[in-house]
């Protein structure tokens, strides 16, 4: 009997926000060692459960029908795991290998303890780690590529805003620099080509690289207690674009200035650059909030920005902003220290967390 056990950081965006979900444009994102851990366990009955105790108290029970993964009981909680479930078992059909029935088991410390979420990319961590779980239950190889596709495929069925670089930075692990594909091509693709080949079709503009990061780099990531949503968020800048394009051309041009900024400051933990390029990318944000009437730094966040600087750090709102978590980064141990103490007199707590790379584990 099978026994699948898989483990997926939580991502934090650093820099490229919103500009990312452009084709072409880059970000830079990174992972935490903060997890979502996974379990699937063949069963011998012709019936599945699905058990998360942080969508529901008891196993939600599945049945197929023509050959989909349905639930017994419908729950709309389960919507990241369903797709996930139907993209990769759409694949396995195509490779001509029969279905089996499963339970899986979802535990995940990405959230608050009372169940509010940290913004470390909870929906995108459960969509990786269901798709990388069930390949190997399936016996198939799960290299990153692959996983970061199927992946996509899964929440482009359910109309996700987002660039999908949280996707590839929690498939990858580590310092990533994450260009965004050409969605209205890979839509078309889904509309007429099988799962199996859009995997193995190039997708134009998609680029991960994995960065090489100076090791003293020192991140504090401060969160603000009250969650945002990226998908509205990012939605409502789509939306609202077109009303100043050349306004919003500018910063496409600034962000894409920023990051390049950062991923060479980041080499060699040049302090100097570091707060250049963040702070440019801050103003950049503020700025295209401004023009789209989206709110990026709520109070706290522009509080927690503000006592980075005072000590000499340096901050910008992480992901798409409007609430969730801020990250600074920090030269010495001393302003560290300072920092945290100033932001958890205002209501902010430092989560102490590091970067995580699966190809540094041993």
């Amino acid at each position: 009997m099978k026994n699948i056990q898989v483990k997926v950081p939580g991502k934090l965006y650093v820099a490229g926000e919103y500009a990312v979900v452009e084709p072409g444009y880059s970000a830079i994102v990174t992972t935490v060692d903060l997890f979502l851990h996974l379990k699937i366990f063949e069963c011998i009955e012709k019936r599945g459960s699905i058990f998360s105790k942080d969508f529901t108290a008891q196993p939600l029970w599945w049945n197929r029908v023509n050959d989909k993964v349905q639930l017994e009981h419908p729950s709309s909680a389960m919507k990241y795991i369903l797709a996930a479930i139907h993209t990769v078992e759409d694949y396995v059909q195509e490779l001509e290998i029969p279905l089996r029935f499963y339970h899986i088991e979802v535990n995940s410390e990405l959230d608050s303890q009372s169940g509010q979420k940290f913004g470390l990319g909870s929906s995108g961590a459960v969509t990786v780690a269901i798709v990388r779980g069930l390949l190997r239950f399936y016996e198939i190889e799960a290299h990153d590529l692959l996983v970061y596709k199927l992946s996509v495929l899964a929440q482009l069925h359910l109309s996700v805003n987002s660039s999908f670089g949280d996707l590839a930075a929690i498939t990858y692990t580590g310092w990533i620099k994450y260009t965004s594909f050409d969605r209205p091509t890979v839509l078309a693709m889904l509309r007429e080509m099988t799962v199996k080949e859009i995997a193995e079709t190039t997708w134009p503009s998609l680029d991960i690289q994995r960065l090489n990061v100076a090791s003293d780099v020192h991140l504090l990531i401060g969160w603000t207690g009250s969650p945002a949503s990226s998908n509205d968020l990012v939605g409502n800048v789509q939306k609202r674009k077109q009303q100043s394009e050349k306004q919003y051309q500018h910063f496409l041009n600034e962000s894409k200035v920023n990051v390049d900024l950062l991923l060479e400051a980041l080499k060699t933990n040049d302090s100097q650059k570091i707060k250049e390029a963040v702070e440019r990318n801050r103003q950049a944000l503020l700025k295209m909030g401004q023009q789209t009437n989206v709110l990026i730094e709520t109070p706290q966040l522009t509080k927690l920005c503000d006592i980075a600087k005072t000590y000499g750090g340096i901050a910008k709102t992480s992901g798409a902003g409007g609430g969730d978590s801020g990250i600074a980064f920090v030269f010495d141990h001393k302003t560290a220290l300072q920092i945290i103490e100033a932001w958890k007199n205002i209501g902010i707590t430092n989560l102490p967390l590091s970067i995580y790379d699966k190809e540094s584990i041993n």
